[in-house]
């Protein structure tokens, strides 16, 4: 489901933790990540707390004295107002993934304080909203209704408890432990036992073939045949064996059935096998065998599918911590709600790109929330920018900007990974040297997902991070739409683990702020596919929003190339969801383009639409429109040509009550080339 068209020209969740003494009771067992005051941010991890009938408690001090906690607290309004200043908050995770937590990185407790911010910087929908779905543990709303880029919102209703594989316990399976209790001379009757030495693999030495045939792979030595075994998954090993004489002719080694219990292999969540390895040496193919066994027998399959489950989602969120954990968040302190004793930044003007930040006395449901703001002085002349990336759920996001200096020296703001670090570039009519007048920013509804910085010259760099089907946005002091412009001196950035807002200010007033606010819409508002041209303006209602205006022009992308087209419009319910642009022939582009829903999905004889033609070869263009609007939805349009004509669409009942209606009457002195809007 999508909105009406608006047109214009952590491992465990808070709701899975059961009472104790109900049949799931391992779910009853949390541990906390905690805060021990309304003011504290440093965290703490808890013993085995409780779910009681009222409360959730966890054991404080010697000896433990069982203290009230609020869990999954989302926002620092009026109700945190009324708390104790005493009073412990953080989010829970089950013992047993805590456990497996710790079996991720064996002998390294994964870090709290570090884990704490990460759970402060995602929404709470019921459960924390890392991005995925708990790998299916947690339905996503059935019906949510969503923007472009957003991410669609957890639901996590008591029926999920019902699934047989979400009520097992991830880290302890009876089963499974048996399996590993056994005595080592012991196996079972037609067990595997190797009767060649792990090192020795081969039926014989090399193949030989008829003449006329050849297997790469022939040239290879016995020990790089071997290790590419033992770091292929199984599938590929098999399709191996079948493509390859040299391979089909390899016994398969002891080793390589220790390898399917190693990292990124199919049984690494057995992590038992591991830790018991010297109990199973040189009886790997039997250990393989059994734990393959429990994957698929009735009784403990899905046991095993939730070990699995689990151990994949804390081993994204152990990788997650590891990065987060390699250095500090650079850049000097601002005063923000959560630091409230570093200084107060000083500057005249901010700019800023955002998008969905939530402040943090919101509710904390959907977005981004600042938990650090830190502020850089931009130097006049730069030799090298750098821009740092990370990757949570799946996306890219940027981290950090590392700029260098004629001197040697670097200026630096927010996370910087050198690994994860890429060269700014810009084409040769670029000086070697820089100052920065802004940036073009790609920004989801979780942060900014790619860079482009904007020289004082004018021009621009190469995106830097990922911009397919992304908002973006010019960011800049002043305004100006192309040639010089003044430098930014201050650059400002609002974190969590990512680059949540972006901020540039100079010192002085901005010189050049333009008074019109559809003029200065291509700067302020965030675009789809791209930032419009400079060449076309923009009639239509002030937006401030943060839903993503989305362009069509009716031929190429500055709408210079008129051509003949017909206009299709969509409508549901008496509203107005999409137009469509299509063409016999484009010359920079598809022969169609969309602003908002086609309404695929929606039952044919629920949907309205209707065409209508321009002849621009004989003359024919649009000089202005109506749109009529109701609470923001786009209800009828008129569009107007030069030819005297008025093409006038209302989709519904013909008696259809219009006195609420509100009219926008567009017709500028140039010629209509496109339309924008939101949905």
């Amino acid at each position: 489901m999508t909105w009406p068209l608006h047109l214009a020209a952590i491992i465990s969740i808070e709701s899975a933790i059961d009472h104790a003494g109900s049949e799931t009771s391992w779910m009853s067992e949390f541990r906390a990540i905690y805060a021990t005051s309304k003011q504290s941010i440093s965290a703490f991890l808890s013993g085995p707390g409780e779910r009681r009938q009222f409360a959730d408690v966890v054991p404080m001090g010697e000896p433990a004295e069982m203290m009230e906690i609020e869990l999954l607290w989302f926002d620092w309004g009026p109700s945190w107002a009324n708390t104790s200043s005493r009073s412990l908050w953080g989010f829970p995770v089950h013992c047993a993934c805590w456990d497996i937590m710790v079996a991720v990185r064996p002998g390294q407790l994964p870090n709290v304080q570090h884990l704490f911010d990460l759970c402060r910087s995602f929404p709470v929908q019921g459960a924390i909203n890392f991005g995925h779905n708990y790998g299916g543990a947690v339905p996503y709303e059935a019906r949510t209704i969503l923007s472009l880029g957003e991410e669609p919102w957890l639901n996590p209703t008591p029926t999920i408890r019902s699934e047989p594989q979400y009520k097992c316990n991830p880290f302890y399976d009876p089963e499974l432990t048996r399996l590993f209790q056994q005595d080592s001379a012991v196996s079972p009757e037609g067990s595997y036992l190797p009767t060649v030495d792990p090192a020795v693999t081969f039926s014989g030495h090399k193949v030989n073939f008829t003449r006329g045939e050849s297997d790469h792979f022939n040239k290879l030595p016995n020990e790089i045949l071997l290790s590419l075994l033992y770091y292929l998954p199984s599938p590929s090993v098999a399709s191996l064996k079948l493509a390859s004489r040299v391979y089909a002719a390899i016994v398969l080694p002891d080793r390589f059935w220790f390898s399917r219990f190693w990292p990124d292999q199919e049984f690494e969540h057995v992590f038992e096998a591991i830790q018991h390895a010297a109990l199973w040496g040189r009886r790997w193919k039997l250990l393989f065998d059994s734990v393959k066994d429990l994957h698929h027998r009735l009784i403990t399959r899905n046991a095993m599918s939730n070990r699995k489950r689990v151990w994949e989602l804390a081993k994204s969120l152990q990788a997650l911590l590891d990065e987060v954990g390699e250095g500090p968040c650079a850049g000097d302190p601002v005063c923000s709600f959560f630091e409230p004793n570093a200084p107060l930044d000083d500057c005249i003007c901010w700019a800023t790109a955002s998008r969905n930040l939530k402040s943090p006395i919101e509710i904390f449901g959907s977005g981004s929330r600042s938990l650090f703001e830190r502020l850089l002085v931009l130097p006049s002349e730069i030799i090298a920018i750098f821009i740092s990336t990370i990757e949570v759920s799946g996306h890219c996001y940027i981290s950090g900007l590392r700029l260098e200096l004629d001197d040697g020296e670097t200026s630096v703001l927010g996370y910087i990974y050198p690994r994860n670090e890429t060269l700014v570039t810009w084409d040769a009519t670029t000086t070697t040297r820089v100052s920065i007048a802004g940036f073009h920013v790609a920004q989801s509804n979780q942060g900014v997902s790619a860079l482009a910085i904007l020289s004082t010259e004018g021009y621009l760099s190469n995106w830097v991070g990922e911009i397919q089907g992304i908002p973006k946005r010019r960011l800049t002091i002043d305004l100006i739409e192309d040639g010089c412009s003044d430098p930014a001196r201050f650059l400002k950035g609002g974190f969590d683990v990512i680059f949540l807002s972006i901020s540039v200010s100079t010192d002085t007033e901005p010189s050049s702020i333009l008074p019109d606010p559809a003029a200065s819409l291509r700067n302020t508002a965030a675009w789809l596919p791209d930032i419009p041209d400079p060449n076309l303006f923009f009639m239509g209602e002030d937006y401030q929003g943060d839903l993503p205006l989305t362009i069509i022009t009716f031929d190429g992308s500055n709408g210079k190339n008129l051509r003949d087209f017909v206009i299709s419009i969509w409508s549901q319910d008496g509203e107005i969801y999409g137009i469509k642009i299509s063409y016999d022939h484009l010359l920079d582009g598809p022969k169609t383009l969309l602003l908002g829903d086609e309404l695929l999905d929606a039952p044919v004889d629920e949907v309205d639409r209707c065409d209508i033609s321009i002849d621009y070869a004989n003359g024919e263009y649009i000089t202005g429109m109506e749109i009529f609007e109701r609470n923001r939805a786009s209800m009828a349009l008129k569009l107007s040509t030069n030819w005297d004509r008025a093409e006038q669409y209302i989709p519904g009942k013909p008696n259809l009550q219009r006195t609420d209606w509100r009219k926008q009457s567009l017709y500028p002195i140039g010629t209509v080339v496109g339309f924008y809007g939101y949905h």
